[in-house]
């Protein structure tokens, strides 16, 4: 027992010296499977021991990271030996083995102090990567090192070696069982379960009340008038885990509403747990319907709509349709084109916030819509955060153009302005929006924000008016002030 121990000891010294990228030879090693067996014990008793300090007060036990170093003991072996084999031509699996753990030893000894006496305190992630780089640096030229020794001298068996090495213990280990650890920290609060709230939902229910709600909230929307450009909108909110999409859906609906004349003409699809008891859930098929509907009911040559969609969107164009545990089909270009052609609407305006949503440009194109898109096919978009109320592209084009601008061109071109320089300022790859507006639908879009302004004006005019004790042309019961689009005339309502 005693001859166990000095050996062990004596590799231990050997690799401290091996770090250190001293001269020495496999003689200044004990080699035997005895030693080699002692090694890896040696190493599983140190990382139980150091992990379970380093992981107080209540530290648990994580009996799988016995698989992970078990994976890892026989990666080094088959290493060592198809470099003994094949290489070297002659017996040294075993002594580079007890070089290998001997280093490796040492090494995680090296890493636990640096996390105790550094890691642990800084909060800089720069900091840490060039700590990290280093360490992984300096460790890789050791495992050289010990090849180096195991030969004697530096020959192009030595390099060779290593490569093999590389690809058959380090990468392996490092992408299959890196980060396991034998202990791992108590929670000290219960931690929150995000789907708890999910899965208490009854998905069947929510299918089969979506007929129901949808022809409800479909039924409300008013007929297109003869002789006027009517607005329809349709928010679509589709991914129910971030609040930030309904946020931008409820706010783009009110803004048509107030500013574009789409009140009682506009609705919304959203997947959100606020709202699904009470409003249609954004789904292809509601979707669908919608456009079925509206395309029923409005002036084909003269109403247009406009269609506001906000979630997460993928590389493939596949606009995230999510609400956890209905399954739920994504929308692709040519589901969105199919949909609009088979209603009939002949007039659309079509905004996309999502990543990669420039994708469906090409396939909605025609001289008849109007598209704007958060980011090019290729580029990501940004603020898709829970805490945001806004996308990037929402907040420019709805908050901050929309709102004073009634030009939906001149909005879009400014908007994409913007966002160029947010994400500019912000080092963030640019998201390249695009637009598109057919030769059509272009003088009719600037005919209408024409139309808007100068009724906003006569608005306001016969607000003055009325606040002078004017005598009202008209009255009527709900309290605010509106227009009539065919004489520009107003009406004060009690």
């Amino acid at each position: 027992m005693n001859e166990l121990l000095r050996g062990l000891i004596a590799n231990l010294r050997g690799g401290i010296g091996l770090c250190r990228l001293k001269k020495l030879g496999p003689d200044n090693f004990h080699v035997s499977t005895d030693q080699l067996v002692l090694l890896v014990l040696t190493s599983i008793a140190f990382a139980i021991a150091s992990g379970y300090l380093t992981n107080q007060p209540e530290p648990n036990f994580n009996v799988y990271a016995f698989t992970t170093e078990g994976f890892s003991v026989a990666a080094l072996l088959l290493s060592t030996h198809i470099i003994a084999r094949f290489i070297f031509n002659r017996p040294v699996a075993i002594a580079l083995s007890v070089l290998l753990l001997s280093v490796s030893i040492i090494f995680t000894v090296i890493w636990r102090l640096v996390e105790f006496s550094i890691i642990d305190h800084i909060s800089n992630t720069s900091a840490y990567q060039w700590i990290w780089g280093a360490y992984m640096a300096w460790l890789l030229v050791v495992y050289f090192w010990c090849i180096r020794t195991v030969n004697g001298s530096l020959a192009l068996k030595v390099p060779l070696s290593f490569f093999a090495m590389l690809f058959t213990w380090i990468l392996p280990v490092w992408y299959f069982a890196a980060g396991s650890s034998y202990w791992y920290p108590s929670e000290t609060e219960p931690k929150e379960d995000a789907y708890a709230a999910y899965r208490d939902l009854n998905a069947e229910r929510m299918l089969f009340s979506q007929s129901g709600l949808l022809n409800r909230a479909l039924e409300e929307l008013e007929p297109g008038r003869p002789g006027i450009v009517d607005i329809y909108f349709v928010g679509v909110g589709a991914y129910a885990r971030q609040d930030v999409f309904l946020k931008e859906t409820l706010f783009a609906k009110n803004l048509f509403d107030q500013r574009f004349d789409a009140q009682n003409r506009s609705m919304t699809l959203i997947n959100h747990l606020s709202t699904y008891a009470d409003s249609p859930l954004a789904t292809s098929t509601n979707l669908e319907e919608t456009f079925r509907y509206i395309g029923s009911i409005m002036n084909k040559d003269e109403d247009i709509l406009v269609l506001y969609m906000t979630s997460h969107g993928s590389r493939n164009h596949e606009f995230s349709v999510s609400f956890w545990p209905l399954p739920l089909n994504d929308v692709t270009p040519a589901m969105l084109r199919k949909h609009l052609d088979d209603s009939g609407i002949k007039w659309r305006v079509v905004m996309i916030s999502s990543c990669y949503s420039g994708g469906f440009v090409k396939p909605l194109m025609n001289d008849y819509s109007a598209i704007a898109t958060a980011a090019a096919s290729d580029r990501q978009s940004f603020g898709c955060s829970n805490e945001n109320d806004f996308t990037y592209f929402g907040e420019a084009l709805l908050k901050n153009q929309l709102q004073d601008e009634y030009s939906l061109p001149v909005a879009f071109s400014q908007a994409i302005e913007e966002i160029a320089a947010r994400e500019s300022r912000e080092k963030l790859t640019a998201s390249n929006p695009q637009v598109f507006i057919g030769d059509a639908i272009s003088p009719v879009l600037d005919a209408l924000s024409t139309d808007l302004q100068s009724h906003a004006q006569a608005s306001l005019q016969c607000e003055g008016d009325a606040n002078k004790g004017q005598k009202p042309l008209r009255a009527t019961e709900t309290g605010t002030y509106t227009w009539n689009t065919h004489t520009t005339r107003c009406r004060v309502e009690r």
